[in-house]
């Protein structure tokens, strides 16, 4: 290890104390380290942030502070640390490693054991650093039996979830009729198709439940994620709306057609995103006809930026994280006469994040046209704003009124505004970074305009470590038990890491009625929209896992 700032705070992980030699005295060149890092990636961001963080000349009491502040990771981090450090012969086993073979203890506290019986159960995720190729999953027809590992959850039910009517201040914001309309121009798009909804009895079976059903959204057109049906929509409403100001008519296809180009090409739509919902306001300009400027955070992979802009996005990238984008946005589009696609109301406007989920009402309808009139008894799906949550939650509700299926809200830890906002009974804005693996969900902020539908639409909430995320990329990757191969990204796999992380503690499952009666519906957001990112967690890239 060459960086001292690293060494300083993985020797005041591990204290030597005068009794043991010091972590980075064990594991001098870092390969132990980035051994364990490899088989938990998230546990790197962790280690990145507090050395964002921590003062040049830190100390103890400066490590300490940071870690309360990011108490599931660090909990994460010293576990493994402390494990590696007095490793045992299990751990020594399974990842080959020749250092400190005399602080091996026969059983440990720090969950060194644990570890290793979690990697002979399945093939090995992490990659050495010398070899050139990595580690792959099962081989097609592998039966072998997929591990699960259970992950801390937390929980909290709404006490204002309402079993009734749908009532007329929800239907002002999301309504069947809208709904029928955005459904109806998106079926006229070039390349529509409804995505799949997959049955997973295996894992059904495993978590003890009756049904899994998986709406997978990583096959939305070209886009890979659930976002094409909304900012994409917005942009197209919009166009609209400022081409009958002026006396025109056109219809999608027309647009899409050229029809009106020399009107619409001077018009600007601009947003803010931490990948999908960019993507499909550029997709949507460009489709449609005119100019599109897309702000991103620091924290948006380079791979992620490079996606968007390659359909003809003019790119920003500002400081801070996701909310500190959507505030530029704002600002910058009220200097420079932009006309802003937001899928969050935090800054302004009603009427253009009600059309993003009003797009979003198409995945409901989708699953209702497979599945007839018997809704599910469980939906899990993903929130970073809750724009997604609330369209599902007010379609089913509008639907089936007091009948209509428990709706449970996955998220990171890290990025937990809904969570809190249902634990305080009010919009809670989040302090701090909200930087997380399940990169499309670090929103801080829950929509209000969201908030209209959730606050009554929704009834419970888990928040997951980030590990979890990872676990269920490749839970899905794999097929539980004969179940098909799916590819779901870190955002688009949060809903089914929720179900599993709930199902496997038995009070959690209790408390959110998961039992063999239930039928479940999980909402598998996004494929592989960072591929790299996917191929490194998952052990090989998307294409080989299903094509």
């Amino acid at each position: 290890m060459s960086d001292p700032r690293r060494e300083r705070l993985l020797d005041l992980l591990v204290p030597a104390a005068g009794i043991h030699p010091a972590f980075t005295a064990v594991d001098p060149d870092g390969v132990l380290l980035a051994r364990v890092i490899a088989i938990r990636p998230p546990l790197a961001g962790v280690v990145d942030r507090a050395l964002d963080a921590l003062p040049e000349d830190f100390g103890a009491a400066d490590l300490e502070a940071h870690a309360a502040r990011d108490a599931d990771g660090f909990e994460a981090l010293r576990e493994l640390v402390f494990g590696a450090y007095y490793l045992s012969p299990a751990v020594r086993r399974v990842i080959g490693y020749d250092g400190q073979q005399a602080q091996s203890l026969p059983r440990d506290g720090f969950g060194a054991e644990e570890l290793a019986m979690a990697m002979l159960e399945s093939p090995p995720r992490w990659r050495d650093p010398r070899q050139t190729t990595p580690a792959t999953g099962p081989a097609p027809g592998d039966q072998r039996r997929t591990a699960m590992h259970a992950h801390p959850v937390r929980h909290v039910a709404n006490p204002l979830a309402v079993r009734g009517d749908y009532g007329t201040r929800q239907r002002a914001v999301l309504n069947h009729a809208a709904g029928a309309e955005a459904a109806a121009e998106i079926a006229a798009w070039p390349g529509y198709a409804p995505t799949p909804l997959l049955s997973l009895p295996g894992a059904a079976a495993r978590l003890g439940v009756g049904q899994v059903l998986y709406k997978d959204e990583g096959r939305r057109f070209d886009l890979k994620s659930f976002k094409a049906l909304g900012g994409a929509y917005a942009v197209l409403r919009i166009l609209q709306r400022r081409l009958a100001d002026t006396g025109v008519t056109a219809s999608a296809a027309e647009l899409i057609a050229g029809a009106h180009r020399d009107r619409v090409a001077d018009i600007t739509v601009a947003t803010a995103t931490d990948g999908n919902h960019g993507r499909s306001v550029a997709w949507g300009a460009g489709l449609f006809g005119c100019r599109s400027v897309v702000y991103i955070h620091e924290n948006v992979s380079a791979e992620r930026e490079a996606a968007i802009a390659a359909y003809g996005a003019e790119m920003h990238r500002v400081a801070g994280g996701y909310d500190d984008s959507v505030r530029a946005v704002a600002r910058d589009s009220a200097e420079r006469g932009w006309t802003l696609v937001a899928d969050t109301s935090s800054e302004g406007g009603r009427d253009v994040p009600m059309t993003v989920m009003q797009g979003y009402t198409l995945i409901a309808e989708e699953v209702l046209a497979v599945t007839g009139a018997e809704p599910a008894t469980h939906v899990f799906v993903q929130a970073g704003v809750g724009g997604l949550a609330a369209a599902l939650a007010g379609h089913f509700w509008e639907r089936f009124g007091a009948a209509r299926p428990r709706l449970v809200v996955v998220e990171p830890n890290l990025a937990d505004c809904v969570f809190q906002t249902v634990e305080a009974g009010r919009l809670v804005a989040l302090e701090g970074s909200t930087d997380t693996f399940m990169a499309c969900l670090a929103a801080g902020e829950v929509s209000p305009v969201a908030w209209e539908i959730l606050e009554g639409g929704l009834d419970d909430v888990v928040a997951l470590p980030d590990e979890a995320a990872m676990d269920a990329m490749r839970l899905l990757a794999d097929g539980i038990d004969g179940d098909p191969p799916i590819v779901a990204g870190e955002s688009g796999a949060a809903a089914f890491a929720g179900l599993v992380a709930a199902a496997l503690d038995g009070e959690a499952g209790a408390r959110l009625g998961l039992d063999a009666a239930s039928r479940v519906l999980v909402i598998g957001s996004e494929g592989a929209t960072d591929p790299a990112t996917y191929a490194r967690v998952v052990g090989r890239p998307a294409e080989a896992v299903a094509p």
